[in-house]
């Protein structure tokens, strides 16, 4: 289980004989049950005799024992593992060591999709911006090599994405001669970590006509 907005854990998944309650659909809150109990303390808790628990709540008919562990993410609870028996005494020490181990590595599963989630999202904001962008941008690999390349770029060259983005194709080999050996000393300054701005070179157009270019340089 897993929680929303805070006040409630919302059930992700189960296995069981028996089908979700009804009144598992919309969560649990926090203050609730041994699994809201786990929750708000952040430890595991092993119930021997749920019959005796004053915070047990019954979800399943022939449940007798209950263990909960929080899973638990940059020290704070993100959700209960949650597992009842129809035994009493089921759960001891070594099943609480198990169940900590999966909490844990589903944490870490957790962490790193929400990780991932927000790196994409940013790169897919980023690449709006870039494509949107009415001024030319590049990517440059270690070599110059251009990696990619926006629309206005390819206005500015006159070449088709495929060809621009060739693994043969690099910035300063567009450029007119004379304006090389500038260029290159900014790429390698930008590769080198040390910004360039306002880098004046001429390039040639797929038309054959010249076209002059102002560029700023970024490692």
């Amino acid at each position: 289980r897993e929680t929303d907005t805070g006040s409630r854990l919302i059930l992700k998944a189960q296995a069981s004989s028996y089908a979700v309650p009804s009144k598992l659909h919309s969560g649990v809150s926090v203050d609730e049950g041994v699994i809201g109990r786990v929750f708000r303390r952040g430890t595991a808790q092993v119930i021997a005799d749920v019959s005796g628990d004053p915070d047990f709540v019954r979800w399943y008919p022939d449940t007798q024992a209950e263990i909960g562990v929080p899973i638990r993410i940059g020290g704070e609870s993100a959700g209960v593992l949650n597992v009842e028996s129809d035994q009493l005494g089921s759960f001891g020490d070594e099943e609480r060591l198990v169940l900590e181990t999966v909490a844990n590595q589903l944490a870490i599963a957790l962490e790193n999709a929400r990780l991932f989630a927000m790196v994409k999202e940013r790169e897919d904001r980023y690449r709006v911006l870039v494509e949107s962008n009415p001024g030319a941008v590049v990517h440059l690999d270690a070599q110059g090599a251009i990696l990619c390349a926006n629309p206005a770029a390819l206005d500015l060259t006159g070449r088709p994405k495929e060809d621009l983005v060739a693994s043969d194709t690099s910035l300063t080999g567009l450029a007119l001669e004379e304006s090389r050996p500038e260029l290159h000393a900014a790429i390698a300054d930008a590769i080198g970590g040390k910004p360039r701005r306002d880098v004046e070179f001429e390039i040639g157009h797929a038309d054959g006509r010249v076209r002059s270019a102002q560029a700023s340089f970024q490692p």
